[in-house]
């Protein structure tokens, strides 16, 4: 049904069965001894005997093997993050990512200056499934793919064509430009330099595409154009139009409030408009004022490779209909509507290429390097219909106001430091409610196309493997009507609702997560985490896998878990499930009826994984582990701090408080909460650790730090 996500499943599937060898027994004894040694009837057994001969070593080893998340003879890592800092003291902030084979550290998202910069060990593409497409993040510059194109157009011409904006006239030096009056209009492909002010007017350009299906190349050089009553800058028609921004050259573009339409048109509808592909490059400034609609629009394909923009619109900022690319540049939106959005809902049909099943979908978003700032009152930060792809860059979005529920008794908002206690219906949590989708990064399928929700669960995805994110949202701040995928970069989440949503199924692989605020921190009906490092804070649960509706907004998107799923939870066993088999994670919860990780399906944590919850339950059912269906715990680096006991894993009653760390022989952490209770699995009894210089030390991105073996 999804080729593409279930060799995913596959692949996770059997990364589980090398880890836990056989399958776990139901745990439906929900707490443990109250005398210290723990409730030995809870079956957390595993066969550990898993095979991992696989073909292929790393570093000269044969017997090395890459990818199963031990570091063996010949392998510098494998899987996971390290704080930059540690590889090199030079380096101030970031984590590195281990390379996809295993010999080193990708450093591309460090911050600071190495003191050893040639040791060979940085890889500039964050994908190891495709390297053409990773892009720099420096403002006004391309990346290194083979599509990007970020030159001069005239430094090639034969012929250059100018045309000179002299405030209310217009004249030119060159030939294929028609004016008439205050409109300059461009009819055949070539090379045109426009400088100049214009009060009142209007560029366009209107090329056969039948008869001349050559490249239209505007530079702008210094120029400024403003309409009184419609577009001051359209492409109406051209196979392909590419605007280049001269460095050190200031520009704008500023539209009316209301359009005079004739003929019964209604368009253009945007301050820079456009009916073809559209490309816009260069190392200048061109600011775009949408007094009446949009500020940027495409009906086909937009691709921006550089430049610095500045985009204020009254409804959405940049859009394209079939496509938004951004490779560089210095992008910063304000919008009333969505800030960057590609909408094409008449190109969802997956095709027969097991190579590139996604070779005719529309409406998606790649990011693969820049600066985007986005920030949308009305709307969504980041919107695609199908899918959305973020392999580099530094991105910042803030939706709806971002968020306005404080992360209560010594909360942290976006500024992290402390974490929040804080109450609602399940403990006094409070989260979004309202009717308009104000999510930062959001692909989803409309309610009005046919079939759409099972359209959203085989096809769309948002998929981040590199680049710095970070996203303040009133409603959910990624969200995916299908599945959610983390494969790298550095991921900063606030929201009033969930932290990460996915529909369907969400898989972190590695790089860095930090949900400072949220209702729930990571929800999705199928939760699988085989790497990487996460801080989450939810006000009710951390992390939920498989149960309970998204009462999130969603513009016409699935309103809920949708019924291929089989419904909702509702406090029994479903066919979803959360699994952990890597990484390091630490969660928090708010106070009343909340569960640190809760799964209303089966759950299973393995080694080599290092999970720490930290859980104020105050009443009701569920505490640091929660699960409705089969219970497998076998990792032996997993705690849990709560003020009552848990429904899962083993409890032990331990009073513990904030001056001392306290865990096992594998696992050490000084908690943040005071309580009687921790929870391990059977075996491993916890108690106050007095010495942890034996430990590896994490610091997670939210400032705490757990120490293991």
């Amino acid at each position: 049904m999804k080729k593409r996500f279930l060799i995913f499943s596959l692949m996770f599937l059997a990364l589980i069965i090398a880890s836990c060898g056989g399958s776990g027994k139901d745990n439906s004894n929900t707490g443990g001894d109250d005398n210290g040694t723990g409730d030995n009837s809870s079956d957390n057994s595993g066969d550990n005997s898993g095979d991992n001969s696989g073909s292929g070593g790393s570093g000269g080893n044969p017997d090395a093997v890459c990818g199963n998340r031990m570091q063996e003879d010949g392998e510098v890592c494998d899987g996971g993050a390290k704080e930059c800092a540690e590889i090199d003291s030079g380096y101030t902030g970031g984590y590195a990512i281990c390379k996809a084979d295993c010999t080193g550290w990708d450093k591309s998202s460090c911050t600071g200056t190495p003191t050893d910069p040639d040791d060979g060990d940085t890889d500039s593409s964050t994908d190891p499934d495709d390297g053409g497409d990773a892009g720099n993040t420096n403002p006004g510059t391309s990346d290194s793919s083979a599509d990007a194109d970020n030159s001069d157009p005239r430094d090639d011409a034969d012929k250059i064509n100018y045309i000179h904006l002299k405030g209310t006239s217009i004249s030119v030096d060159g030939k294929n430009v028609d004016v008439s009056g205050t409109t300059a209009t461009i009819t055949a492909s070539g090379v045109y330099e426009i400088d100049g002010t214009l009060s009142d007017g209007q560029i366009l350009v209107d090329v056969d595409k039948d008869k001349d299906d050559g490249m239209v190349h505007v530079v702008f050089n210094g120029m400024n154009v403003t309409n009184s009553k419609n577009s001051p800058f359209a492409v109406m028609g051209a196979k392909d139009v590419r605007i280049f921004i001269v460095k050190d050259t200031q520009n704008s573009l500023t539209d009316a409030v209301n359009y005079v339409f004739t003929d019964g048109a209604d368009e253009p509808n945007a301050a820079l408009y456009s009916k073809s592909d559209l490309k816009i490059a260069g190392y200048g400034t061109l600011t775009v004022k949408g007094s009446y609609n949009d500020g940027i629009s495409s009906k086909d394909d937009l691709d921006i490779d550089g430049a610095t923009l500045v985009v204020n619109a009254k409804d959405d900022g940049i859009r394209g209909k079939d496509s938004v690319v951004i490779r560089g540049g210095n992008i910063t939106v304000t919008s009333g509507g969505d800030g960057i959005k590609s909408d094409n809902t008449e190109a969802l049909t997956l095709s027969s290429n097991e190579d590139d099943p996604y070779e005719n979908v529309k409406g998606y978003i790649k990011v693969k390097g820049g600066s985007l700032t986005v920030t949308s009152t009305g709307g969504d930060g980041i919107h695609a219909i199908s899918y959305i792809e973020i392999k580099n860059g530094i991105i910042d979005i803030q939706s709806g106001g971002g968020s306005i529920i404080e992360a209560t008794s010594g909360g942290s908002g976006m500024g992290g430091g402390g974490w929040g206690g804080g109450g609602g219906p399940n403990g006094g949590a409070q989260q979004y409610s309202g009717t308009d989708s104000l999510k930062g990064i959001k692909a989803s399928i409309p309610s009005t196309v046919t079939d759409y929700e099972n359209i959203n669960m085989n096809m769309v995805y948002i998929k981040i493997s590199g680049g710095t994110i970070k996203v303040n949202a009133r409603d959910d701040a990624v969200h995916s009507g299908g599945n959610v995928e983390i494969k790298g970069g550095e991921v900063e989440i606030a929201s009033d609702d969930d932290g990460i949503h996915a529909d369907n199924e969400l898989y972190i692989i590695n790089g860095t997560v930090n949900v400072t605020n949220s209702f729930e921190g990571l929800e999705a009906w199928y939760l699988t985490v085989t790497g990487g490092v996460t801080s989450v804070f939810g006000r009710d649960d951390g992390w939920n896998a498989a149960g309970g509706a998204d009462s999130s907004a969603s513009s016409g998107g699935p309103g809920d878990w949708g019924g291929g799923h089989g419904g909702p939870g509702g406090g029994s066993s479903s066919t979803g499930y959360l699994t952990i088999s890597g990484g390091i994670h630490y969660v928090k919860t708010g106070s009343g009826d909340v569960d640190g990780i809760d799964s209303n399906g089966t759950l299973t944590i393995s080694d080599p994984a290092v999970v720490v919850v930290e859980c104020p339950i105050s009443g009701g059912m569920g505490g640091s582990y929660d699960a409705d269906g089969t219970t497998t715990l076998t990792g032996t680096k997993m705690l849990g701090f709560s003020t009552s006991r848990s429904e899962r894993a083993t409890n032990y009653n331990v009073s513990f408080n904030t001056n001392n760390y306290y865990g096992t022989q594998n696992v050490a952490f000084k908690p943040t909460i005071s309580g009687n209770y921790m929870q391990s699995v059977q075996g491993q009894q916890p108690s106050q650790i007095n010495d942890v210089s034996g430990y590896t030390a994490q610091t997670m991105p939210n400032g705490v730090v757990i120490y293991y073996k």
